[in-house]
């Protein structure tokens, strides 16, 4: 059971808690929506599989640039909120635009933005949580990257059903090609490593031209409108704090600004976003194949995974102090990486 003083502390600052704690769930629906969608974007954009992964590279970059960035909002509590707003509304933006990129230059400047979004918010929400709690603040901050891993399950769940079955760009040949849907069932079974001959998935060309066949706009467009209760909440929690230039020169409802400004140890989800964006690209590729719809569920199980441990160690780190834990999971995780298979 939690002591009395540890809720306490939330009761006093519950709104901001939640208010940071849904900042993170937005943080995890878009880090971990653009690996199972990548190859349907790839035909959205007419771009090659090399040039696609660009993309990747775009959103990672930005997001470490808006980790930085984020520090130059911590000093007053209304400058924080008013970035953390600004940057859950440009992700919902961005969610909705992503349909109408054709190119993959303009799709790599939305993803820029968005992950320069998702670094502000990063750095926003672990430094803003350490301010109201500080040393206590260690439970706080797990539950908060608890949201992020909640939103990056909820992400690929959504986009799952929109996902193209086979090619989602069919050339000229397939088209008027009567015997067409036979290829397309080969090329499934081959993906899904069933083929009686499954050579080099360079036999199927992956066609930059031709009609594209896609649902995956709406995933995005579910998105965005998932999205949108997050900078609602922050917008409504600077109307209570009157922060809003309407209460300009109202007596605002509390004064933290004064709070000392201790920088968090904030961990690091930015190699996690990475790896599930590749491991869909990887498994569907040689020498996995696996079809393109159970390639979507690895990103679902990976942050499940991550979830659950969030989940845990919000018990754990009450009960165990940070240094135990730390040596614990780094064990564990070379443990893990070390056992043969």
């Amino acid at each position: 059971m939690l002591d009395e003083r540890i809720v306490s502390l939330f009761k006093r600052h519950w709104r901001q808690t939640i208010t940071y704690w849904s900042a993170f769930f937005s943080f995890g629906l878009c880090i971990a929506l653009l690996g199972p969608t990548v190859l349907d974007l790839r035909c959205q954009t007419h771009s090659t599989l090399q040039q696609i992964t660009w993309v990747f590279f775009s959103q990672q970059f930005f997001l470490l640039m808006g980790s930085g960035l984020g520090g130059f909002f911590r000093k007053t509590l209304q400058s924080s909120l008013v970035a953390l707003f600004s940057c859950t509304l440009v992700i919902s933006l961005v969610f909705a635009f992503i349909p109408l990129c054709n190119h993959v230059l303009l799709l790599s400047v939305a993803m820029a933005i968005a992950g320069l979004a998702m670094g502000v918010i990063d750095t926003i929400a672990n430094l803003q949580l350490v301010k109201l709690y500080q040393k206590d603040s260690a439970i706080f901050l797990q539950v908060l990257h608890f949201f992020m891993g909640l939103g990056a399950l909820v992400s690929p769940l959504v986009a799952d059903p929109f996902l193209a079955e086979d090619v989602c760009v069919q050339g000229a040949n397939w088209t008027a090609n009567a015997s067409a849907p036979a290829d397309l069932l080969h090329l499934r079974s081959s993906l899904a490593g069933q083929g009686a001959e499954i050579g080099n998935l360079s036999q199927y060309p992956m066609h930059t031209e031709g009609v594209v066949v896609t649902r995956v706009s709406y995933a995005f467009w579910i998105m965005a409108l998932i999205n949108l209760p997050v900078p609602a909440a922050v917008l409504t929690l600077m109307y209570h704090e009157r922060l809003l230039p309407c209460f300009g020169n109202s007596p605002r409802l509390i004064h933290r600004d004064s709070l000392a400004s201790t920088s968090p140890t904030s961990e690091s989800c930015h190699g996690n976003g990475a790896y599930s964006g590749f491991v869909y690209t990887y498994a569907v590729s040689p020498p996995l194949r696996m079809a393109h719809k159970k390639a979507g569920y690895l990103d679902s199980t990976f942050w499940a995974s991550i979830t659950v441990g969030r989940l845990a160690f919000i018990y754990l780190s009450y009960k165990y102090t940070a240094p135990r834990l730390l040596i614990f999971s780094l064990v564990r995780t070379f443990t893990s990486r070390t056992t043969p298979p």
